[in-house]
């Protein structure tokens, strides 16, 4: 795939495909998201996508920048490493800047990369109905299952029923899990909500005389 090194004039949109790295195989999803779309936006995006509950701390790499919700007593990480602030770093900086791809991580202690590979640039007619899932294949991890290598211990565990874990993980999780299931209802009905929340614009309040 050759790198995105400028964005075509009237293009509103790209097409990303994430993948979760160091597992096997590999979940990815493919969704098409505005170029105006914040890294904090597309955070909300990508838990949604992978069915993640958003309870943990996460940050992507651009470029070697560093982009999350910074803290404001630590506006620099050890090694002179910047924090940039996702709410106002773009989708399309991202895509002018990061070469091709950057990196999401989700949960610092199971430590959960995505790969963002910027596919194509779009236009769109109608942006508000983005962003729009497009493909993608495997189930995602659940919460909290300790990484990728628990993560591959946790599927060989609720595949065999004769596993010594399997009971205690059934038990866990609350419901039978499918590997190949990435629950594409459950994404479409969520990239809906979204939309509409994205829709929506404050309203003006009065000021009080």
């Amino acid at each position: 795939m050759m790198p995105i090194v400028a964005i075509p004039r009237g293009s509103n949109a790209v097409r990303l495909r994430i993948t979760l790295e160091y597992i096997e195989p590999a979940p990815f999803r493919v969704v098409d998201v505005p170029l105006t779309f914040s890294l904090a936006k597309l955070n909300a995006v990508i838990q949604e996508l992978f069915g993640w509950e958003d309870s943990h701390l996460w940050s992507f790499e651009v470029s070697g920048k560093r982009v999350e919700l910074p803290d404001p007593e630590a506006l620099w990480y050890p090694g002179g490493k910047q924090v940039l602030d996702a709410r106002r770093f773009t989708v399309s900086r991202a895509v002018r800047e990061a070469g091709g791809a950057m990196l999401y991580t989700y949960d610092f202690g199971d430590n959960w990369l995505h790969r963002i590979e910027f596919s194509q640039v779009l236009r769109v007619e109608r942006p508000l109905t983005l962003p729009v899932f497009v493909e993608g294949k495997w189930a995602g991890p659940p919460e909290d299952c300790g990484g990728p290598f628990g993560f591959m211990d946790f599927k060989e565990a609720m595949a065999d029923p004769s596993h010594e874990e399997h009971e205690h993980l059934s038990e866990w999780y609350g419901r039978p899990f499918d590997p190949e299931d990435l629950d594409e209802p459950r994404i479409q009905r969520a990239l809906a909500h979204l939309r509409q929340v994205s829709r929506k614009r404050p309203r003006k309040t009065k000021a009080r005389r």
